[in-house]
């Protein structure tokens, strides 16, 4: 069997930390983290404008892709709202609206068949945080079983039968819960490493495999530490990844 050596006509060189400045084919063996690295350009890619929101907002969520999305909830600016819009790839259509108007909202789920998932009601300020979750089907919202410990700023990832809630706050406490939802009720399962809210999770992440980055560590506002920690979770409990 051949081996690099003798393919590429060099050697696969040891490290302790990543190149700063790798180019693309290059592959190394990292001492620190025992793993074999390589680096890779992705395709080339590029942003394009899409179609516009019939109604502007912000602290607003989202599910589903960039040719099947949907958004709902939000602030337009003055108070919450609860219009859902669904996208096609070109435009934006006005459906069913949430059953109850909120903002800082987690979302996931695909564009018929997502999760509204706690969030802020109104009035706002102070935080009003809210424990009610809603299911969409692609055309009305439904009110599904409620999480455990109301919150706002916290990440959803999963689908409508098996999803997961991480971290929040009203904004103080921060929070490091994490629940997992089954399609019918709400369970509190491991803790994050550390509590955080306004934070990040990867989009296709399951109840068994996700990602959960960034945000803000307690005091959080008006003094918020800004977090560059990322947790992976397995099923069972959570793992702090190095920066």
């Amino acid at each position: 069997m051949a081996d690099y050596i003798g393919i590429k006509g060099i050697s696969i060189p040891t490290v302790s930390s990543d190149p700063s400045n790798p180019v693309a084919g290059q592959i190394w063996y990292n001492t620190t983290s025992a793993t074999l690295k390589g680096y890779g350009k992705l395709g080339a890619g590029a942003w394009a404008a899409g179609g516009a929101l019939n109604a502007g907002r912000y602290n607003n969520a989202g599910a589903g892709t960039g040719t099947a999305g949907l958004t709902f909830g939000g602030v337009p600016p003055a108070a919450a709202v609860a219009l859902t819009e669904s996208y096609d790839g070109s435009t934006w259509t006005e459906v069913g609206d949430l059953n109850q108007a909120r903002d800082f909202m987690a979302g996931t789920g695909s564009q018929t068949a997502a999760l509204c998932i706690t969030g802020q009601i109104p009035p706002s300020p102070p935080p009003h945080t809210t424990d009610l979750v809603e299911d969409f089907n692609g055309t009305a919202w439904t009110e599904v079983g409620d999480v455990n410990d109301g919150r706002r700023n916290s990440v959803g990832c999963g689908i409508t039968t098996a999803a997961l809630c991480i971290g929040g706050g009203p904004p103080a406490p921060v929070y490091a819960f994490t629940e997992e939802f089954n399609g019918t009720a709400w369970t509190e399962i491991a803790d994050t490493n550390t509590d955080r809210m306004s934070a990040a999770g990867s989009t296709n992440g399951t109840t068994t495999a996700t990602l959960y980055f960034g945000g803000t560590e307690p005091p959080g506002p008006p003094n918020p530490a800004d977090s560059t920690k990322t947790e992976s979770w397995n099923g069972t409990s959570w793992t702090e990844e190095k920066n």
